[in-house]
């Protein structure tokens, strides 16, 4: 087992990532899993928060606000004056809360472009899932797809979140149907789509790469007794904006190397097998390594 470490390696970069999403008090989602991932892998995280809670309401309850979207507007203006701010390489966003916030997501990534010209951009659209449905005020999947995802190098939906943003009836029930949503996706502006969550047979779950070169499955076995374990989206989001911010592209390579991604989700199945383990209902960061390097 090793442990966390937020120094940066001689490989990892220390420059500024953007990330704008939730805060908690305890657990790790939204920022609580973004900000030490992205420490752990190198980068200085900027983080902006889009709601303030005790916890995340899957444990029961909703305490804390919302932020107002002039408020997250204000704080990324506030950051975007600053001038450390063209070292920044990248954007982060999740979970918006005010229906007014993606604007102020949007209002970041052009602003960082002024400045750093094709500066990649992960929206990971947190709108809902499965057995839950949407639990996110009703006009922010038509707010995200109209001006997130023209903008996004990389969007991370969820098979529930892909349907929303597809217009289709159902979330996709096969890989076959997820690829077909996600290249519907990919035609609204994102240069790559992962799909994470996807149930397969035989006991699997799947992560599914779709970029303008042959799909990628990544497959683990699924980890019973973890369901209420939260933020895994949240982590392998920001694995991949630091994978991102990290790798240059030129021409025909793959913004996402597949090998990467395989080794990402086996670490998420690492985490869930110790959150099994140990009985607990937040991803256990203390003595396990976050880094996606």
């Amino acid at each position: 087992m090793t442990s966390l470490s937020t120094a940066p390696s001689s490989s990892c970069s220390v420059s500024p990532i953007l990330s704008i999403q939730s805060h908690v008090a305890l657990g790790h989602v939204g920022n609580g899993a973004a900000v030490p991932a992205l420490l752990a892998a190198g980068f200085a995280p900027w983080a902006i928060p889009t709601a303030v809670l005790a916890h995340h309401p899957g444990r029961g309850g909703f305490v804390g606000r919302i932020t107002p979207a002039a408020e997250v507007a204000a704080l990324v203006a506030g950051v975007a004056a600053l001038p450390e701010f063209p070292s920044c390489v990248g954007v982060l966003s999740g979970y918006a809360g005010d229906p007014g916030t993606p604007e102020a997501m949007a209002g970041a990534v052009d602003a960082l472009r002024r400045v750093r010209s094709g500066a990649p951009y992960l929206c990971d659209p947190v709108l809902g899932e499965l057995g839950q449905g949407l639990y996110v005020h009703g006009d922010l999947p038509e707010r995200m797809g109209r001006l997130l995802l023209p903008r996004a190098t990389v969007v991370t939906p969820n098979p529930f979140e892909l349907a929303l943003l597809t217009g289709r009836a159902a979330p996709p029930a096969t890989p076959e149907e997820a690829l077909e949503a996600a290249r519907d996706l990919r035609a609204r502006g994102p240069e790559v789509v992962v799909v994470t969550g996807l149930r397969l047979g035989g006991g699997e779950i799947g992560v599914l790469l779709v970029d303008g070169q042959e799909p990628h499955l990544s497959r683990q076995d699924f980890v019973t007794g973890v369901e209420s374990v939260k933020g895994t989206g949240d982590l392998l989001a920001a694995w991949l904006m630091a994978h991102l911010a990290r790798t240059p592209v030129a021409g025909m390579e793959r913004r996402i190397d597949p090998g990467h991604l395989d080794s990402l989700t086996e670490r998420l199945g690492d985490l869930l097998r110790q959150a099994h383990r140990l009985g607990t209902p937040e991803i256990p960061f203390v003595g396990l390594s976050t880094c996606g390097c």
